[in-house]
């Protein structure tokens, strides 16, 4: 099954996130409540967990980046499973 990690919002005023570092590594198995990325707000710094086991097959943003609530930053699938970037945008 195809997993699409998304930037969560961690409160109302919540606009973006800065990706301080990512705690797995493309086609590394991941399972789902696995700690996957430390991202940091103006006000809290956290740990995003993996939402479904797989491989991380795509880091679509770096550490360092800032990207939007609600932004695609990476997938996690089987390693035969194709996907569409577009349709999960």
């Amino acid at each position: 099954m195809i997993t699409a990690v998304y930037v969560p919002r961690w409160g109302i005023t919540m606009q973006k996130g800065l990706i301080a570092a990512w705690l797995a590594d493309v086609g590394e198995r991941v399972t789902k409540g696995q700690p996957l990325l430390e991202l940091e707000t103006e006000k809290i710094a956290n740990v995003v967990e993996a939402p479904g086991d797989g491989v991380l097959r795509a880091v679509l943003v770096q550490a360092g980046e800032t990207p939007r609530v609600g932004e695609l930053i990476a997938i996690i699938a089987e390693p035969d499973e194709a996907f569409d970037l577009a349709t999960l945008q």
